[in-house]
């Protein structure tokens, strides 16, 4: 076993059951479109960071981001929409959290896609992506990167960010 797939097992076991990040917007206990802020930092704490959320360049406040420490260059993201005040996006590179297929991050793309049942295809730059779900209003998204899953990404139909995954 590689140094790293030994650091992800330590670092999953010490954080706790695995958190699944359903195709329909639940992730762990929270949900697109219904958590709010004060719940969710009720449950997990004060934030590492929170940075308001600007997708583009000179653009309007969308809303704002909350990032949890998940160890050493890993952290977990939840983005608020300030059109609805809940729960809109959430992005992690913690190997606590998988899809419901079973995708984590640490674990090979070639293993990954055999689990989600779909290939990888193109993401930003030499990101790849093997789309989870894909429709008009959510986003769930396993992006790879030489060869190695990196993070799970949930986009909600109140996006914070544009166009997040290029």
């Amino acid at each position: 076993m590689s140094p790293f797939a030994v650091l992800a097992a330590v670092v999953a076991l010490a954080a706790g059951p695995a958190q699944v990040v359903h195709r329909d917007g639940r992730i762990g206990p929270f949900r697109i479109d219904v958590t709010t802020k004060a719940q969710l930092v009720a449950a997990l704490g004060k934030p590492r960071t929170t940075e308001v959320a600007v997708p583009k360049v000179g653009g309007k406040r969308t809303g704002i981001r909350l990032a949890y420490s998940c160890g050493a260059r890993c952290d977990t993201v939840y983005s608020f929409s300030d059109k609805t005040g809940m729960l809109s996006d959430f992005a992690t590179s913690s190997p606590v959290f998988r899809t419901e297929g079973g995708s984590h991050p640490g674990m090979s793309a070639a293993s990954a896609m055999k689990v989600e049942g779909r290939p990888v295809g193109p993401g930003c730059g030499s990101a790849k992506l093997i789309h989870v779900r894909w429709d008009a209003t959510h986003e769930l998204a396993v992006l790879t990167l030489s060869g190695r899953v990196t993070i799970i990404a949930y986009i909600g139909p109140h996006s914070t960010y544009h166009k997040p995954f290029c």
